[in-house]
């Protein structure tokens, strides 16, 4: 029954995961979090914490046990989704199917998936570490921009754009070095016509019962691939989207993914059809279900954690009072400098919701290659559009680093 009082495991105890961790404090759950840095601040709000990685199976289920939870839920990273699909499926708590996890989390299987099912075709290969040699042959062959990347890492860590005359073996190398399984994908370069198109969707039982559609901000200089932010609701027009979420509900369908929240990336190819990038089995790490929530008057944090807890659970659609235009913004730094605070100016202030810092004073900042290396967030409300896009075009001088 919802509003009951239960115990509940959260994989992860990063700042991301500080929406999930205070609503189930605010709602009277009682919390447990696992993650291995003892620092992350979410183990100092949980009523217990256990110092353990999220991507062993066996321990974690070891954890739910002993602990006797109502629910498992993994929030925001692909690392520990399927951990958690694992233990829920175990434990008969709410979840989806590991095998449809399991396609979701892997780059390699979900281009299989998408191929076969005529949902997307496109060139690649997957390799292991013992073959260097056909990679580079591969890249040879293919003659053209191709995209590297580990099979199983998240916020763009390890994946670049090989063109010809760029160094390959050390961008092999760094694919490699963020894959724990050893593989990578080596797959065709889409060009984007006009801004990535991003966002979060809710399911129950199979079917799509929200979604939030919104537009990536990434840098031009090809070197990070990780989006800066994101706005909310999209500029792209009502039927490119609709066709989007055709094929998303298509896909998800085609998975078997039935409940909880996902994240997605898609462009629009040259020739005016939507290219899926990927879809997250997991809400998007840079605050995206807390801008939606205020875009859209639904608490996408509240119906993950409470559809982990129930199996019957209904999200309420009911709107109440919204904003218009919101979106989240990833303070970090293009130079390696030391973290000493964050001062905004005058202008942005009045459009902060929510600011939540990642590092303490003093910590080192490594450059925005990755969404890793962000040291905060920003979620941001604005009156219009253009309001909205102009101040994200400047967000460098409206938040800098102290």
């Amino acid at each position: 029954m919802i509003g009951q009082k239960k115990k509940i495991l959260i994989l992860g105890a990063h700042p991301v995961h500080l929406p999930a961790i205070n609503y189930s404090l605010k709602r009277g759950h009682e919390v447990i979090t696992v993650d291995n840095r003892p620092e992350n601040p979410g183990h100092q709000l949980a009523h217990r914490n256990y110092n353990a990685s999220t991507i062993e199976v066996d321990q974690i289920l070891s954890i739910a046990k002993r602990e006797n939870v109502d629910g498992i839920l993994n929030f925001t990273s692909d690392v520990s989704a399927l951990t958690c699909a694992k233990v829920a499926k175990e434990m008969g708590l709410p979840g989806n199917p590991p095998e449809a996890v399991g396609l979701l989390v892997d780059k390699g299987e979900f281009r299989k998936l998408l191929g076969n099912s005529s949902l997307g075709n496109l060139d690649f290969r997957v390799f292991g570490i013992d073959q260097a040699d056909e990679i580079e042959k591969y890249l040879s062959e293919m003659g053209r921009s191709m995209v590297v990347k580990p099979v199983d890492s998240s916020s763009s860590r390890g994946v670049s754009v090989v063109e010809k005359g760029v160094e390959i073996k050390s961008r092999i190398a760094n694919a490699f070095l963020h894959s724990r399984k050893g593989e990578i994908i080596v797959e065709e370069f889409v060009p984007k016509c006009g801004d990535q198109i991003c966002g979060d969707g809710f399911c129950l039982n199979g079917k799509l019962e929200i979604i939030g559609f919104g537009d990536g901000h990434f840098y031009c200089n090809g070197e990070s691939l990780a989006p800066y932010g994101e706005t909310f609701p999209s500029q792209q027009s009502e039927k490119i989207l609709e066709k989007i979420k055709g094929l998303l509900v298509e896909v998800l369908k085609q998975v078997g993914f039935v409940r909880g929240g996902f994240n997605f990336d898609v462009w629009i190819r040259e020739n005016g059809e939507p290219f899926l990038n990927e879809i997250g089995p997991r809400h998007g790490g840079n605050f995206i279900p807390v801008a939606l929530s205020h875009l859209f008057g639904v608490d996408f944090v509240g119906a993950s954690v409470e559809s982990s807890l129930h199996w019957d659970y209904s999200i309420p659609i009911e709107r109440g009072v919204r904003e218009s235009y919101v979106a989240c913004y990833m303070i970090h730094s293009l130079s390696k400098e030391r973290f000493n605070g964050v001062s905004f100016s005058p202008e942005i202030r009045e459009n902060i919701i929510e600011y939540t810092p990642y590092l303490d004073l003093g910590k080192e900042i490594y450059p925005f290659t990755s969404g890793n290396f962000a040291v905060g967030n920003l979620v941001l409300k604005f009156s219009s559009m253009k309001e909205m896009r102009d101040r994200m075009r400047e967000m460098s001088r409206h938040c800098l680093l102290g």
